[in-house]
C-alpha cells in the first residue's frame, strides 16, 4: 500500500474508533426492564442518542440538547438546540427541561444520561442569580486570571444542574446510568458537561473562598453561593461521598486517548 494510502487508512480507522456512536454502541448492555428515560447532553448528543436508539429502540421519554443547527429527529426524543460556548436563553430553557425529565424518573425506573463536551454551556439552570449575572461572574473570574478549576468551583455552586443536579432531581430509587465521552484532561467526571450526575467535589464555602482569592465583590454571586443561614464565608469540611450520596448510579467514561472505557460505581 502506498504511504499516503496507508496514512489515510490509519487516520480513518482512528476517526471511526473515536466516533461517538461507535464508542457508545460497543458498551451498551441489553435494554433494562421497565420504563427508560434518556437525556443526551453535549456536542455529541445526537450520535450518542442515535446509537442508544439503535440498540434499545425509542426511550419512553427522551431529550437531546445539542448546539444550534445540529439537531436531528430521533424517535422517542425531543430535541432542543442551544448556544455554545456562551450560554443563551435557549440554554436556560434546556437546563430546565433536563431537570424536569430527571424528575420524571420514578422508583425502579432507569434514567440514561449521555454526556459529551459542551454540555455545561448548552444546558444551564442558574441558582440564585440570573443567567446574565452568572455570565458576569464567569467573565470577572477569567479577567482575573482564574484557572478552570476555580471557575468551575464557582459556577457549580450557582447552578441547579451542575454538580449532581440531575441525580438529585431523579427519584432516590431510580437507577441513573451515565455514559460520558470525555473532552477534559484527566477525565474528571465532575467536570465533563458540568458533572450533572456526579456528587460535587467542592462545597459552597469553596466558591466564596475563590471569590475572596481574586478580590471579587459580586454580591449577587456571593449571596447565591453562601449556604443558607451561614455567616461569614468559610471553607466547609467536605462530607465523604459515601455518606452524602446513595449508591444508585453507574457511569461509563470513554477516554480521549483511546480504547479503554472504565466502569465505576458512584457512591
Amino acid at each position: 500500500m502506498p504511504p499516503r494510502a496507508a496514512l489515510l487508512a490509519a487516520l480513518n480507522a482512528g476517526v471511526r474508533a473515536a466516533a461517538p456512536s461507535d464508542a457508545l454502541a460497543r458498551h451498551l448492555p441489553p435494554r433494562p426492564r421497565g420504563r427508560v428515560l434518556a437525556l443526551a447532553l453535549g456536542k455529541a448528543s445526537v450520535p450518542m442518542a442515535r446509537a442508544l436508539h439503535a440498540a434499545w429502540g425509542a426511550p419512553d421519554a427522551g431529550l437531546i440538547i445539542t448546539p444550534h443547527g445540529t439537531g436531528a429527529a430521533i424517535p422517542g426524543f425531543r430535541v432542543m438546540e442551544a448556544a455554545h460556548p456562551v450560554p443563551d436563553a435557549h440554554s436556560e430553557a434546556a437546563g430546565g427541561a433536563a431537570l424536569r425529565l430527571a424528575a420524571h424518573a420514578g422508583a425502579g425506573e432507569t434514567l440514561v444520561v449521555l454526556l459529551s463536551g459542551g454540555g455545561s454551556a448548552l444546558a444551564c439552570a442558574p441558582l440564585g442569580v440570573t443567567l446574565a449575572e452568572k455570565a458576569e461572574t464567569t467573565r470577572a473570574l477569567l479577567a482575573c486570571g482564574a484557572g478552570i478549576h476555580d471557575v468551575n468551583t464557582v459556577r457549580r455552586h450557582l447552578s441547579a444542574l451542575k454538580g449532581g443536579g440531575v441525580l438529585r432531581a431523579a427519584h432516590p430509587q431510580a437507577r441513573v446510568v451515565t455514559y460520558a465521552l470525555s473532552d477534559v484532561v484527566g477525565d474528571d467526571p465532575a467536570t465533563i458537561a458540568g458533572g450533572p450526575t456526579v456528587p460535587p467535589p467542592t462545597a459552597p464555602g469553596d466558591a466564596l473562598t475563590v471569590l475572596d482569592r481574586y478580590g471579587l465583590a459580586l454580591p449577587r454571586a456571593r449571596g447565591a453561593a453562601r449556604p443558607r443561614g451561614a455567616a461569614p464565608p468559610q471553607p466547609e469540611r467536605r462530607v465523604p461521598r459515601d455518606r452524602q450520596w446513595p449508591p444508585r448510579t453507574r457511569r461509563r467514561r470513554a477516554r480521549p486517548r483511546g480504547r479503554r472505557v472504565r466502569r465505576a460505581r458512584l457512591a
